[in-house]
């Protein structure tokens, strides 16, 4: 089941791709991208970080096993950056689609608010399946289980 998920949605606008390398991993939903010999910071769209700094953390270190270093294609939808500069990007790396992957991990939230968000549905839908799984941050603690 994961195999098919992990393939390029079709929800994707069919917005030009840009290709980039990724040099460094600002955190789970950030990274910075050499373009054409520029560096641009690119902010996942349709993604924000769990409060909780373990997971924050973990989201940062699968983002890096993912991207860091890696040739990347890069998808613009609207708006094209936020309101830090940072250009809003769906990312896709060997054919995944990093925005989509972290939330089937439960390592990022799906923020359907984003104008033109083209794939919000996908990505509620996969924030439903990490929680029904209790996967990362949907995980019932052990504080909250009862004794035997």
């Amino acid at each position: 089941q994961a195999g098919n998920a992990a393939v390029a949605p079709g929800c994707l606008p069919a917005n030009a791709t840009k290709q980039g390398t990724v040099v460094e991993i600002v955190d789970g939903v950030t990274v910075k991208v050499l373009i054409d010999g520029l560096v641009y910071t690119v902010r996942y769209i349709g993604l924000a970080l769990p409060q909780d700094n373990n997971f924050a953390s973990a989201a940062e270190a699968n983002n890096g096993k993912m991207v860091f270093r890696k040739e990347i294609t890069l998808i613009a939808d609207t708006p094209d950056k936020d309101a830090l500069g940072r250009l809003l990007r769906y990312v896709l790396v060997d054919d995944k689609m990093v925005n989509l992957e972290l939330i089937q991990q439960g390592l990022a939230l799906a923020v359907p608010s984003t104008p033109a968000l083209t794939c919000a549905s996908l990505f509620l839908d996969a924030q439903e399946s990490a929680k029904a799984a209790q996967i990362g941050i949907w995980k019932i603690t052990p504080a909250t289980a009862r004794p035997n």
